[in-house]
C-alpha cells in the first residue's frame, strides 16, 4: 500500500461546509432543490441528505480555500484529507462533489456516532508518525477547541511538530 512505500512530511486537514463550500441551509437549499427539480422537498433533514450535495444547486465554492487547497496539494510530500461530521452515510455523494470541484483527498474522515473531529484526525495521523506539520482548516469553534486539545496533548513531547490551526470565515482566514 502507499502507506508502506511514501513517507508524508505534511497533513492537511479541511472541514466541507462553510469551509471548502459556502453551502446552504436547509431553507434556501430546500427552495433550490424544489426550483430544479420541480417537485416539493419534503424531507426534514437537510445536511444528512444527498439533495443537500445535488450539484444542481450551484453551490459556491470558497475561492481562497480553493486556491490554499491547490498550493498545499501541489506539495508531494503533503497529504490532504477532508475531516467532516457529515454523516458517512455520504461518503460516496461527498467524494464525487468534492471531485465535480477539483478536491482530490487522499481521505475522507466522515462520522459514524460520538466522535469528533480531534478523534478522527487522531486516529488517521496515528497512521502516520513521520508528519511532522498538520495544518487544520475549519469554521466551527467546537471543531477548532477539538484541534486546540489535540495539539495541547502533542505539543508536550513532539517537539518537532508544527500544528496550525486556521478558522475559516467569509473575511478570511485566520491563525488561531
Amino acid at each position: 500500500s502507499r502507506s508502506q512505500k511514501k513517507k508524508y512530511k505534511t497533513l492537511n486537514v479541511f472541514d466541507f461546509d462553510k469551509t471548502l463550500f459556502w453551502t446552504i441551509d436547509r431553507e434556501e437549499g430546500a427552495k433550490r432543490w424544489e426550483k430544479v427539480n420541480g417537485k416539493p422537498y419534503t424531507h426534514k433533514g437537510w445536511f444528512g441528505r444527498p439533495e443537500s450535495l445535488d450539484p444542481k444547486l450551484n453551490q459556491e465554492i470558497n475561492k481562497t480555500m480553493k486556491k490554499i487547497y491547490d498550493t498545499l496539494r501541489s506539495d508531494p510530500d503533503g497529504l490532504c484529507i477532508l475531516n467532516s461530521n457529515r454523516y458517512i452515510g455520504l461518503e460516496k455523494t461527498i467524494k464525487s462533489f468534492l471531485t465535480h470541484h477539483g478536491f482530490q483527498m487522499d481521505a475522507v474522515l466522515l462520522k459514524t456516532g460520538r466522535e469528533n473531529k480531534g478523534t478522527n484526525l487522531q486516529e488517521f495521523w496515528n497512521n502516520y508518525p513521520e508528519i511532522t506539520v498538520i495544518n487544520c482548516f475549519d469554521d466551527k469553534e467546537a471543531s477548532l477547541n477539538h484541534y486546540r486539545r489535540l495539539k495541547d496533548r502533542y505539543s508536550i513531547y513532539r517537539e518537532d511538530l508544527t500544528f496550525n490551526i486556521y478558522k475559516v470565515t467569509r473575511d478570511g482566514i485566520t491563525k488561531v
